[in-house]
């Protein structure tokens, strides 16, 4: 992968994860695996709050005016706020990748640029692939298109 598309790259799943987020009801973010685990609402933070604990490693600045999305029981989580914290953590590590990549590594991060967004890709995949199985599990299965989309990935890459 040529090293000027990977911030391309990276908003595109920054954009499939927010088109994931959207079709999930408000409802069924206290929602969770039938074995227990983390509510779908606790992942979507937890995706959110592991960015910003590597920005705040490789570049405090690139997490200013960033905030830990706070720790709940299941519930309490909205749409929105996980929303504005998912888009604003995703556009800092845009701007992470488009640092780095300039620099010809990143500040503090033990694995070249391409290594470490293929580490933080593989890290929310399994974490989504966790929310698909709470959000069926818990009632609120996601709907055919929703559930194709999230693999046409022409169709968010920006520009």
């Amino acid at each position: 992968m040529p090293t000027d598309s990977l911030p391309l790259a990276w908003e595109t799943h920054n954009r499939i994860l927010l088109h994931l987020l959207e079709a999930t009801p408000e409802a069924a973010l206290s929602g969770t695996a039938s074995n227990g685990g983390r509510s779908v609402g606790q992942m979507f933070a937890h995706l959110h709050n592991v960015r910003l604990m590597w920005l705040e490693a490789a570049d405090p600045s690139t997490a200013a005016g960033l905030e830990k999305v706070p720790a709940r029981k299941k519930d309490g989580y909205t749409l929105a706020q996980l929303r504005a914290a998912l888009e604003s953590s995703g556009a800092a590590m845009t701007g992470l990748f488009e640092q780095g990549l300039a620099a010809g590594k990143i500040r503090n991060v033990p694995m070249p640029p391409g290594v470490f967004y293929s580490y933080l890709v593989a890290h929310d995949w399994y974490h989504i692939g966790e929310i698909g199985i709470a959000l069926t599990q818990s009632g609120h299965p996601l709907d055919e298109k929703t559930a194709y989309a999230i693999w046409q990935w022409n169709q968010f890459t920006p520009g």
